[in-house]
C-alpha cells in the first residue's frame, strides 16, 4: 500500500529504535537496488535527508555501514539528490566518512563523493578546494586492502583533476605519483580500469595547460614591450588599461604554477608514456617560442624570467621522450623542430641553446635513422616526410652550424654529432655542408690540440675525404689532412682510443685510393702528401690483426694500397724494427684467432704474402734514419711463424713457409 512508503520513511527519523531503523533501511536498500516504480518512491529527499542524519549519529558500525550502503543507491537512482547531501551537510561529511576504519563505509561514500564530484554547482566546487584532508585521506586509501577501495581512490582523483587544475598539481606529488605507479602493476582488472582512466584524464588537460601558460607567457612579453614603448603612459597610468592589465595578470595567476605540473607529468613513471602526442608537441613548441621571446624583450618581465628556468628544464625531460616524440611525426616537423632551429640563433641564453640543440639532435638521429620515415633516395618534390626533414636541414639547420661550431661548450660537440647523423644518412647532404665552407672547419678540428678532435669530426672528415667530387685534391693539400691523420692515427694507437680507429683507418683508405687514382691519371703521388702514411705503416700492420674485422681489412688494404703507390718505400718502412715488431704482433694475434676457431684465411694468407714480398724486395735496406731490424728480431718472428704454422690451414702454411724463407733475406 501507498502508506508503506512513508511508514518506512517515518521509522528514519531521529529518535526511533535503532533496531527497527536497520531493518527500514535494509529495506530501502534492497528496494532502490532493484529499481523501478518503488525505488522512484523511496527516493525522496526526506529518505535521504533521514539516512544522512542516521549515518552521522549511530555509533553502531553495522548500522552506520547499512546507511551507507542504502544512501548511495538512493543517490545512484536520482542523483539530483546529491546537492542536497552537499548543501545540507557539506562536503566535509563525506571527505570525513574516508577515514572510517571500515570499507564497508570507505567504499558507499567514495562512491556518493564520486557522484557529488559531477554534480557540484559553483560554491561547492569552491569549498572543495578547502577540504585539505581529501587528498591525504585519498592517498591512503591508495594503499587499501581492498582493490574496489583503490580503484575508486583513483576515479575520485581524476574527477578533482577535472573540477581545478589545483587538483592536479596536489595529485602531481612525488608519493602519490609513486603510489600511480605500483598500481599501474595492480592484477586486479577494475584498478588498471581506473588507473587508465586517470592517465585518460590528466593527458586530455594538458594541451590547455600549455596553452593557458603559453598565453600568460606571451602576454606578459607584449605589456613589457608596451610600458617600454610607452615610458610616459607608465609613469601616469591609465585607468581602463591599468584595470585591464591588472584583470589579465590576476586571471592568469593559476596558469604559471601548472608548469613544474607538467615537468612532473614528463618525467613521473605513471604517466610519461601517455603524455606525449601531437597536442603536446605543439603546444611546447609554442611555450618555446613564448618564453624566448619573453626573455628578449627585457629582464623585467619577472612571469617571463621566472618561467625561462622551468621551460628549459621541461626542455631537459623532452629529450628522454626523443622515441615517443619520433611517433609524431607531422607534428613535430610541423611545430617542433621549426622552434628548436629558430632558438638555436635567436634564444640569448646559451642554456637554452644547448638544450635545443641537444634535443634537436636527438630527435633528427632517430628520424633519419627511421627507414619507415626518412627514405634519401625518394623524389624531392614529393610532400613526404623525407622531403620534408631535407628541407629542414637545407634551410635551418646547415645554415646555422657555422655559428654553432663557435659558440660555448658542448655545443660544437652536439654540432658535430648532428651534422654526422644527418651526412651519414643522406651522403648527397655533403656538398650543402661544403657549400657552407664547412669541410675546411672539419679538417681544422682534425688536430690534438683542438678541443673539437672528437670520433664525430673524425667521421666528418672521412665522409669529406670520400666525396672526392666535392672536396678536391688541393683542399686536401691545402689543410695537411695527410699529416694530421698520420698523427692522429698515431695518438689513437698509442692510447688505445678505439672508437677512432676504424674512421681513422678508413682516412688514410681514402687518402691512398684517391692517390693511386691521381697516378693512374698522370698525377704525381704527391697530389695529397699521402707518403707521410709511410711513417704509420707498421700501424697499419698489427692494426690488420684487430680482433674487430672491419678494422682488420681497412687496415689490409691500408698496406696493399701503400705497397703498390710506394713499393720500396713500403718494403724498407716494414722490414724495419717497427715493422718487423708488427708482424711478430701480427702472427701472435693470427696464431691465437686460429687456436679459437676464429681465423680469417683470407685475411692471414694477404699478410704473409705482403710480409714475403716486403723481405724478398727490401734485402735488408732501410729508410734513412732507420736502423735494420736486429737478427734477434727476425728470429723471433720466425719462431712466431713456425708456431703459427703448426696451427693454420694448409694454405696459410704455404704462407708462412714463404714468409719464413723470405726473412733470411734480412739476417
Amino acid at each position: 500500500p501507498a502508506s508503506t512508503v512513508g511508514l518506512v520513511t517515518r521509522l528514519l527519523r531521529p529518535g526511533e529504535d535503532e533496531i527497527t531503523q536497520h531493518y527500514a533501511l535494509k529495506a530501502v536498500e534492497n528496494i532502490v537496488t532493484h529499481g523501478g516504480d518503488w525505488a522512484a518512491r523511496f527516493t525522496s529527499q526526506d529518505v535521504v535527508v533521514n539516512t544522512c542524519q542516521l549515518f552521522s549519529a549511530t555509533r553502531s558500525e553495522n548500522l552506520k555501514a547499512t546507511a551507507a550502503s542504502a544512501l548511495t543507491r538512493l543517490l545512484r537512482h536520482c542523483t539530483s539528490l546529491v546537492q542536497v547531501v552537499v548543501d545540507r551537510f557539506g562536503l566535509r561529511f563525506l571527505v570525513s566518512s574516508l577515514t572510517d576504519q571500515s570499507s564497508k563505509i570507505q567504499q558507499p561514500m567514495l562512491n556518493i563523493l564520486n557522484l557529488a564530484l559531477g554534480e557540484l554547482n559553483a560554491r561547492a566546487r569552491a569549498a572543495l578546494t578547502e577540504e585539505q584532508a581529501l587528498l591525504p585521506a585519498l592517498t591512503h586509501l591508495l594503499e587499501n586492502s581492498t582493490p574496489v577501495i583503490r580503484a575508486k581512490a583513483l576515479l575520485c582523483m581524476a574527477l578533482l583533476c577535472k573540477l581545478h587544475n589545483k587538483w592536479l598539481q596536489l595529485v602531481c606529488d612525488p608519493r602519490i605519483l609513486l603510489l600511480i605507479d605500483r598500481l599501474m602493476k595492480d592484477k586486479d582488472p577494475y584498478v588498471q580500469n581506473c588507473v587508465a582512466a586517470l592517465q585518460a584524464s590528466v593527458v586530455a588537460m594538458i594541451p590547455a595547460i600549455t596553452d593557458a601558460i603559453s598565453a600568460e607567457v606571451e602576454s606578459s612579453s607584449s605589456r613589457k614591450g608596451s610600458r617600454a614603448a610607452s615610458p610616459a603612459m607608465n609613469r601616469t597610468g591609465s585607468g581602463a588599461g591599468s584595470g585591464a592589465g591588472s584583470a589579465r595578470a590576476g586571471a592568469n595567476k593559476d596558469s604559471l604554477p601548472l608548469l613544474p605540473v607538467l615537468l612532473h607529468l614528463l618525467t613521473a613513471a605513471p604517466f610519461r608514456g601517455q603524455v606525449v602526442d601531437a597536442a603536446l608537441v605543439a603546444s611546447v613548441s609554442r611555450l618555446l617560442s613564448a618564453a624566448e621571446g619573453g626573455s628578449r624583450a627585457g629582464s623585467a618581465a619577472n612571469a617571463t624570467n621566472d618561467v625561462r628556468p622551468q621551460v628549459l628544464q621541461l626542455m631537459e625531460a623532452l629529450s628522454q621522450h626523443a622515441g615517443a616524440l619520433v611517433e609524431h611525426t607531422d607534428a613535430v616537423l610541423d611545430h617542433l623542430l621549426p622552434t628548436l632551429c629558430s632558438l638555436l640563433t635567436t634564444s640569448v641564453s646559451g642554456d637554452c641553446r644547448f638544450l635545443c640543440l641537444k634535443l634537436l639532435c636527438d630527435i633528427m638521429l632517430l628520424l633519419v635513422t627511421q627507414s619507415g620515415i626518412y627514405v634519401p633516395s625518394e623524389a624531392q618534390g614529393a610532400d613526404t616526410p623525407t622531403a620534408r626533414i631535407n628541407n629542414l636541414v637545407q634551410q635551418q639547420i646547415l645554415p646555422v652550424c657555422p655559428s654553432l661550431l663557435d659558440d660555448e661548450d658542448p655545443i660544437p660537440l652536439y654540432t658535430l654529432k648532428l651534422l654526422v647523423a644527418l651526412l651519414e644518412a643522406n651522403p648527397a647532404l655533403v656538398a650543402d655542408a661544403a657549400r657552407l665552407g664547412l669541410v675546411p672547419r672539419f679538417f681544422g678540428f682534425l688536430s690534438l690540440e683542438h678541443t673539437n678532435n672528437n670520433v664525430h669530426n673524425v667521421r666528418l672528415c672521412r665522409m669529406a675525404v670520400a666525396a672526392t667530387k666535392i672536396v678536391e685534391d688541393r683542399t686536401l693539400l691545402e689543410h695537411t689532412v695527410a699529416d694530421k691523420v698520420t698523427a692522429v692515427l698515431a695518438y689513437a694507437f698509442d692510447n688505445s682510443v678505439e672508437p677512432f680507429m676504424e674512421p681513422v683507418l678508413d682516412i688514410c683508405r681514402l687518402l691512398l685510393h684517391r692517390t693511386a687514382e691521381a697516378i693512374r691519371g698522370g698525377a704525381s703521388d704527391e697530389v695529397i702528401g699521402a707518403a707521410v702514411l709511410l711513417d704509420t705503416s707498421p700501424i697499419f700492420v698489427e692494426a690488420a690483426s684487430s680482433p674487430e674485422l672491419s678494422t682488420a681489412h681497412i687496415a689490409l688494404d691500408c698496406v696493399v694500397l701503400m705497397k703498390d703507390i710506394f713499393p720500396a718505400e713500403t718494403a724498407m718502412a716494414l722490414t724495419s724494427p717497427g715493422g718487423i715488431g708488427a708482424f711478430h704482433v701480427a702472427v701472435e694475434a693470427f696464431d691465437e684467432d686460429t687456436r679459437a676457431g676464429s681465423a680469417d684465411v683470407n685475411l692471414h694468407s694477404s699478410l704473409l704474402e705482403i710480409l714475403a714480398d716486403c723481405c724478398t724486395s727490401s734485402k735488408g735496406s732501410s729508410l734513412a734514419g732507420q736502423a735494420p731490424a736486429s737478427a734477434a728480431d727476425v728470429s723471433n718472428l720466425s719462431a712466431a711463424l713456425q708456431a703459427f704454422q703448426g696451427a693454420c690451414s694448409s694454405d696459410v702454411q704455404v704462407r708462412c713457409a714463404q714468409a719464413m724463407n723470405a726473412l733470411k733475406n734480412l739476417m
